[in-house]
């Protein structure tokens, strides 16, 4: 992938929570070109979580990709139509259209065609969630978040 180009994933991990295993989700950006990493986490991948992680991307990064490269996750998709067409969720459209870039889609049940956020995601699990980290409840997203941001 050339500049201007990211990829974007959710990926799980556990976190301990007042001495209890808790699954959270991370929302991973990867710029391929350039080898960036962005990495946020959330209790839950709902579409404002969704949407939270790419405004805090491209801050992050300086800048808004041209284009990014989704699977056919249900934050962006609620249908897909046939080859690489998707009808998407409302609130999703009018982001991408709001920060003028173009959303792709891979093919279903394709997930190697962004195989850069794959690896991201498995970077994020390896680096920033072993050993398991621990964190009082009324903390977990403020120091998961402060966590995955402080490591590139």
């Amino acid at each position: 992938m050339g500049p201007g180009q990211a990829q974007v994933d959710w990926g799980e991990a556990s976190v301990i929570v007042d001495d209890q295993v808790v699954t959270g989700q991370m929302f991973v950006m990867t710029l391929p070109h350039s080898d960036g990493r962005f990495v946020a986490a959330y209790p839950r991948a709902t579409l404002e979580f969704f949407l939270e992680g790419h405004r805090r991307a491209f801050e992050f990064f300086g800048g808004v990709p041209r284009r990014i490269v989704y699977d056919n996750l249900k934050s962006a998709v609620t249908k897909v139509l046939g080859g690489r067409a998707r009808a998407l969720n409302e609130t999703f459209e009018a982001f991408v259209q709001r920060h003028l870039y173009a959303a792709a889609f891979c093919n279903v049940g394709a997930g190697h065609e962004k195989g850069h956020v794959e690896n991201g995601v498995g970077w994020a699990r390896r680096n920033l969630f072993v050993p398991t980290p621990r964190t009082p409840r009324m903390g977990l997203r403020a120091g998961l978040i402060e966590r995955a941001l402080c490591h590139r």
